[in-house]
């Protein structure tokens, strides 16, 4: 009998677990604006140093890559394989210019979708680079889930 009131308890104990943080409790703020996600993206394709991203960049958790240009690249990758694919494009190819659009989302637990262009400077001429970037809350933080080129 006493076998079976633990197993319920684990079930219970599992399923809220698995329900995710209690509204109000520790750590289930929701996401600051995302233009200070936005502003951190900018300031690392601009200048050029991708560990700026360190901030938006899962821990345990993978970043979903489709790279032509900047990779190749194709699938889910660590954080650091993201920054160091980034490091080797940009000891390539010298960045001039990242425009990216407005940091907008539909709702405060939606993700965002920023588009960007880079254009940077390589030893064969320019390159500009389409990108998509999906920045998704995560707690009270965003975090970086997929990175595309789209043209």
């Amino acid at each position: 009998m006493q076998s079976r009131g633990l197993t319920r308890g684990l079930l219970i104990s599992l399923c809220f677990a698995l329900s995710g943080p209690v509204p109000g409790a520790k750590g289930a703020g929701s996401a600051p604006p995302p233009e200070e996600a936005r502003r951190l993206v900018v300031e690392a394709f601009e200048s050029g140093r991708p560990s700026l991203l360190a901030p938006l960049l899962p821990a345990n958790a993978k970043v979903h890559l489709s790279l032509r240009t900047i990779g190749p690249a194709r699938g889910l990758y660590g954080g650091g394989q993201l920054v160091v694919l980034l490091q080797q494009f940009f000891s390539r190819c010298q960045p001039e210019e990242f425009r990216a659009s407005p940091a907008e989302r539909e709702s405060p637990t939606a993700p965002v979708n920023l588009h960007g262009l880079i254009v940077c400077r390589s030893p064969e001429g320019k390159i500009a680079v389409k990108l998509n970037l999906v920045l998704e809350p995560f707690g009270e933080n965003w975090r970086l889930s997929e990175v595309w080129e789209t043209g």
